[in-house]
């Protein structure tokens, strides 16, 4: 048996790379068109200088909300309302006028603040028309009663230890009901205003509600103005919201948004030139976060999409932590939903958790249409960005228990809890009202009425996992806003909630280390401990953030078990060079709570470890995003089911090899690459079809498009080749287009509207190369494009079209991230419409005559036909179908002559219906199904409720009436988990419809070797788990079972993998794999369970070893080493059963005990060996002495008592605990020490 796990160790951890997060690619996902946000975290940045500040509010929460989610110490200004009188001239204020601004400068206290800013009207500023019946009529006398009752508010805010910087003599005059007059008219009241010597140089306009009207009324009142502003609540064009802000800033006149009511408009005045800026209204973490950002560290990156009114930045922190975050924002009435792509150039990034990735999009919501005031909601984001070696271990998304750092306790409910109950920690008992459900609020949520009412959606809500409560959320205390409220649990849906409520929804900041601070939407507090109090039941409460640990919560997975001690450090790291790729493997770490591996690589260019795999299964990883040719090191930490890391392993180097070869093929039979460096693309819409024998990717020419690993085409010297039909001529597709955004690229277009082209672009230099002819549309065509050290070539068909030397930039000068076949890194371009098939990429610059053998080559036009031999119980046992519905066989002998004899499936009453079948232990990939499909319906309607489908793939049949049989096809995906269902199904119950299939096929979209590589690596993690523990300390009999799957499955895969190879593969093949498949998780379970029962007794015998060393006896050392040699070996042979734990455990307690103690009695009796049985000591000369004293007294001068109790009880009693205590306190005890 140990011969077979020796011989088979070696071969199947190596073929594990194949699991999903085995390669650095395989977080790579696809996502929309979008403008590109590129950044480099290496860059120092834009440091702007900009105040902040509160709206004039009369709720005293949203000055708290702000000051605890900002901080008071970036606070700087604050904006006061006053209802200025024009009708006559008065002395003094009225008391309403004063207890107005009175309310809002109580509310302004609580964030420090002592520059104001006053914006001014008439009437009543809440609604904006008071009392008013008409439109005032405005005059010099007016104007002027106007002026003087501004300055007697002036006066009085400043008489309350304000200093007031500027003042509005209006709100919002464009909007008629403010009554407020014409441009002429703010601009008369405006120079009124700079006669006044407490109201000189500090007059603001025009303050107007539409920012297309802002550039009209400033160009009248500028001269008259010192600061300029405008808010944002209607505009027709964007670029005159960002002009007016240019031309203010161009003119001198301090640009300041005064009425911010998202983030995007702090973003637009910062950006062109403003210098402050008050909110409105308050939301949470995002415009915080930004706050603190702008304050304290400098902007990486800006971004604009005009026409659906959304903006972006990346912005980098100053201070110790050095946290980059991106920001999104949206206007309030007019954003169109789109989305924005951050791409980090410079290293490897994890958004909020989702990583290893260069780029990320988020799409953000709006109105589809852009339609003014229909459905936007402010949406703003704040996305959390790591880098380097210390980065989340996964995003937070699914069941955890939730632990205190400081305590080490869980959250917790105690026991069932009604609505708004307290949550305590607990020291972790398993119970499900310690598991706690975490996901993503839903950004698009709407409330009863259809309306959108999510603003800021960077949140996530927490409920209890306990199912046998109503639903219950972690909840703040409403309203509470000061440190030491408590934390509480609620149902969602009472009165406050709305699915779910502000005061339910918490932001989740990664601090290192595994631990997050958790922090209120609506209150800006933090979840922690108070005090750190470490008592089982402390309440969990909300505080200020003090950065202590108290604050600090790690999330792992809800069925672990909370400990802190780390792997063993894993050992074996090397690597091995690919062509594009490096590949490492190590030595698989023996813990039985092993969660993975986290891989890490050195980026030399910018100093720093980057986590490039997280969690790997297995000991094989392929790095695949790599720059070519480059000297790399690397190593690995382990990773155990608490999340808990080992320190890292030794280091080991390596880079790409050397030698020309291709890197990458994809034939257009799936998205995988056909090659050992493992760089699969990604298709996003593309579909895989044929045309004649060749297999093709169809690109839809609308937002299909292909992505291809990271770093693809990062190298000096690279050759593209591809065979490629055009269905579109229009200008400025993409062929493939290599690159880091806008300003930094290389591209291949099968048209610039007169000829294919290739460009290339680093620092503003522009280099190309135009062919002689476009791609065209009418034949297919072999593209190839080498680039080399003597320049750039085109090739069509195998021949020289085009070739310059004067291209001197190279793929690594750009050092291309994101990879794209059909896209371009131009938001604006259009998509590809065409097919390509056979797409290669070569590490060095083919030669003509390799080009010309490349266009002469062909690949597989189809890949593994597993139907009959291969797969049990598809073309051998067509008629054992599940289903639901009606079920039948069909045999309609008039208009099917016989040749089908087959399940049917028919539409019930339930409205699905389904024929399908189930396989399982599937290689992960593509596969076609193909079928004869027979179909009839009875109204023409039930057509389009007739499928064929395949896991996620559907096809509707669209059949005939005719019941005439046709052969349909569809490509479907086979995740890690090796499942796949496939059959027919109808989808609707308002019709009858019937249908049929036979003649089913399934072919695995890739070559055989591929297929047997997926069917050896088909539980492996299991499979390698089983080889490492098989030789551990257990149970005979678990071992035994454990050891009779391992050999099973040996034998089974080998045999099914030979078969495979030779071409005799049959279903008694897959059965035999199958069943062993199947026996080997419960085998290893069970494996786990006993080694964790037998670890604790072989830790005891290590720790008694280690204490018998510290205590050598002359004549005793024999006899304890016997004793206890007998009990290992019975532990090693697995003769214990699990219930004899404990009676062991004692046994060996015992050994060491009387050991222990019979060298100190020997001491204190001058006798070596001493036989404590036999001890006959006077009482008294231990009765007033400590343990501590026994070990080094003189011997007794008598022998007057015999301590017979005292040798009988020692096997219950740890001598370290006599440590400190005399005879008679122990003999108090009866014993109970130990």
């Amino acid at each position: 048996m140990k011969r077979i796990i020796s011989s088979c160790l070696a071969t199947v951890l190596c073929l594990i790379a194949t699991a999903q997060n085995n390669t650095a690619s395989s977080s790579m996902t696809t996502s929309p068109w979008a403008v590109s946000v590129p950044y480099n975290i290496a860059d120092e940045g834009t440091k702007y200088e900009f105040k902040f500040g509160m709206g004039g509010w009369s709720w005293d929460f949203f000055a708290m909300q702000q000051r605890n989610h900002c901080g008071k110490e970036n606070l700087d200004i604050a904006r006061v309302g006053f209802n200025g009188r024009f009708d006559k001239a008065y002395d003094a204020l009225t008391a309403e006028q004063k207890a107005t601004m009175d309310t809002e400068l109580r509310n302004i206290v609580q964030t420090g603040v002592k520059s104001i800013f006053l914006l001014c009207g008439i009437g009543n500023l809440g609604d904006q028309l008071g009392d008013l019946t008409s439109a005032p009529v405005w005059n010099e006398t007016t104007r002027t009663n106007y002026v003087n009752d501004i300055v007697r508010a002036v006066e009085y805010v400043e008489g309350k230890g304000y200093k007031v910087f500027a003042v509005a003599p209006f709100n919002e005059p464009d909007f008629e009901k403010t009554y407020t007059g014409t441009a002429t008219n703010f601009n008369a009241v405006a120079a009124i205003m700079q006669t006044k010597p407490q109201l000189a140089g500090r007059v603001f306009g025009p303050s107007t509600l539409n920012s297309s009207e802002a550039p009209k009324w400033y160009a009248t009142v500028k001269n008259n103005v010192n600061y300029a502003n405008t808010h944002q609540l209607a505009g027709g064009k964007f670029s005159d919201y960002t002009g007016f802000w240019a031309q203010a800033y161009k003119d001198g006149k301090y640009p300041v948004a005064d009425e911010m009511h998202n983030v995007m408009e702090a973003m637009v005045c910062i950006n062109y030139g403003g210098v402050a800026g008050t909110w409105w209204g308050w939301d949470g973490i995002t415009r915080g976060e930004y706050i603190r950002m702008i304050k304290g560290g400098t902007q990486l990156a800006y971004k604009e999409r005009p026409n659906e009114w959304m903006t972006a930045s990346v912005n980098k922190y100053r201070g110790d932590n050095g946290r980059v975050e991106a920001f999104i924002g949206t206007s309030e009435r007019q954003a169109k939903a789109s989305a924005f792509t951050f791409i980090s150039k410079d290293r490897l990034a994890y958004y909020d958790g989702y990583g290893p990735v260069y780029d990320h999009t988020e799409e953000v919501p709006g109105d589809p249409t852009g339609a003014y005031q229909k459905g936007q909601t402010n949406a703003e984001r704040l996305i959390q960005i790591h880098t380097g070696e210390d980065v989340p271990v996964e995003p937070i998304n699914g069941q955890y228990k939730i632990v205190n750092k400081a305590t080490g306790k869980v959250l917790s409910l105690n026991g069932g809890r009604a609505v708004r109950g307290n949550v305590y920690q607990w020291a972790d008992g398993g119970q499900a009202n310690q598991a706690w459900d975490v996901y993503p609020i839903d950004k698009y949520m709407k409330n009863a009425d259809g309306a959108s009412i999510v603003a800021d959606y960077s949140y996530v809500v927490i409920r209890n996992a306990n199912t046998s409560n109503v639903p219950l959320y972690l909840d703040a205390q409403q309203w509470a806003m000061d440190s030491g409220a408590n934390v509480t649990v609620q149902s969602d849906g009472d009165e406050l909630s709305t699915n779910p409520n502000v005061w339910q929804r918490w932001h989740l900041r990664y601090m290192g280390n595994g631990y997050y601070q958790i922090i209120n939407h609506f209150s800006g507090l933090y979840v922690g401990v108070s005090g750190s109090n470490t008592a089982d039941g402390a309440n969990v409460v909300e505080l200020n953030n003090n950065g202590g640990d108290n604050l600090l919560w790690k999330f792992i997975p809800a069925d672990s078990k909370v400990e802190t001690t780390a792997p063993e450090v894993p050992t074996g790291l090397t690597t091995t060079a690919q062509s594009g790729a490096v590949k490492l493997t190590w030595t698989a770490n023996g813990e039985t709570d092993l969660y993975g591996y986290m891989v890490y690589r050195y980026n030399d260019e910018i100093g720093i470890w980057e986590c490039i795999g997280r969690k790997v299964k297995g000991t094989t990883f392929i790095d695949n995003t790599c720059r070519k040719g480059q000297p790399l090191r690397y190593r690995i930490k382990a990773l155990d089911a608490a999340y808990n890391l080992s320190e890292a392993s030794a280091e080991a180097t390596g880079q790409t090899a050397a030698d020309n070869a291709r890197i990458a093929q994809w034939t257009g039979l799936s998205n995988r690459d056909n090659g050992s460096n493992k760089l699969h693309a990604v298709l996003n819409g593309v579909t895989l079809t044929t045309s004649g024998s060749r297999p093709v990717f169809s690109f839809d020419g609308k937002d299909d498009y292909m992505k291809l690993p990271y770093h693809v085409g990062d190298m000096e010297q690279m050759t593209f080749t591809a065979w490629v039909k055009g269905g579109s001529t229009t200008a400025w597709q993409r062929i493939f287009d290599f690159g880091n955004g806008e300003d930094e690229y290389l591209f291949l277009t099968p048209t610039n509207g007169s000829t294919m082209r290739f460009e290339i672009k680093k620092d503003g230099v522009v280099q190309g190369l135009n062919a002689t002819t476009t791609l065209g549309t009418s034949s297919w065509k072999h593209i190839a494009v080498t680039i080399g050290t003597n320049g750039v070539s085109i090739y069509i068909n195998g021949e020289l079209n085009a070739s310059t030397a004067d291209i001197t930039l190279s793929p690594s000068d750009v050092a291309p991230a994101m990879s794209y076949l059909g896209r371009s890194q131009f938001d604006a371009d259009p998509a590809f419409k065409g097919t390509m098939s056979d797409v290669r990429i070569y590490n060095y610059a083919l030669t003509a005559e390799e080009v010309k053998s490349v266009s002469e080559e062909t690949v597989a036009t189809e890949g593994v036909d597993i139907t009959a031999e291969r797969i049990p119980g598809v073309a051998d046992d067509l008629n054992n179908w599940s289903y639901t519905g009606s079920w039948a066989t069909w045999t309609d002998e008039t208009e099917n002559a016989g040749t089908l004899t087959s399940p049917y499936v028919r539409t019930t009453a339930e409205g699905v219906s389904t024929l399908s079948k189930t396989l399982t232990y599937l290689p992960e990939g593509q596969y076609k199904l193909e079928a004869n499909v027979y179909a009839y319906y009875n109204s023409y309607s039930a057509r389009k409720n007739q499928h064929l489908y395949l896991n996620d793939q559907t096809l509707t049949i669209n059949s005939a009436r005719s019941r005439t049989a046709t052969l349909r096809t569809i490509i479907g995906t086979v995740a890690a988990d090796g499942k796949m269902e496939f059959g027919l199904k109808a989808t609707s119950a308002t019709s009858a419809t019937n249908m049929a299939m036979d003649n089913v096929k399934l072919i695995y979209q890739g070559t055989m070797d591929e297929y047997i590589e997926g069917v050896n690596a088909m539980g492996n993690d299991v499979y390698a788990e089983a080889l490492m523990l098989v030789d551990k300390p257990m149970n005979a009999t678990v071992k035994a079972a454990l050891q009779a799957v391992v050999e099973a499955m040996t034998v089974a895969k080998d045999t099914y993998i030979a078969h495979l190879k030779e071409g005799t593969a049959s279903p008694a093949d897959v059965e035999a794999w199958t069943v062993a498949m199947e026996g080997m998780p419960a085998a290893v379970s069970s494996a786990k369970v006993s080694i964790e029962a037998y670890k604790p007794l072989a830790e005891q015998i290590a720790a008694a070893r280690v204490k018998a060393a510290a205590h050598p006896q002359e004549n005793g050392n024999e006899v304890f080493a016997e004793e206890l040699g007998a009990v290992e070996a019975k532990l090693n042979a697995g003769e214990y059963a699990d219930n004899d734990i404990a009676a062991v455990a004692l046994e060996i307690k015992g050994i060491t005990n009387r050991y222990l103690l019979a060298d100190a009695m020997a001491k204190a009796s001058r006798k070596n060996p001493f036989d404590v049985t036999a001890l006959v000591v006077e009482q008294a000369s231990f009765e007033d002495n400590a343990y501590t004293s026994w070990v080094v007294s003189p011997a007794p001068t008598s022998m007057a008592h015999n301590m017979v109790e005292f040798s009988l009880a020692i096997t219950r009693v740890d001598v370290e605990v006599l440590e400190g205590m005399t005879y008679s306190e122990w003999q108090q005890t009866g014993g109970a020490y130990g």
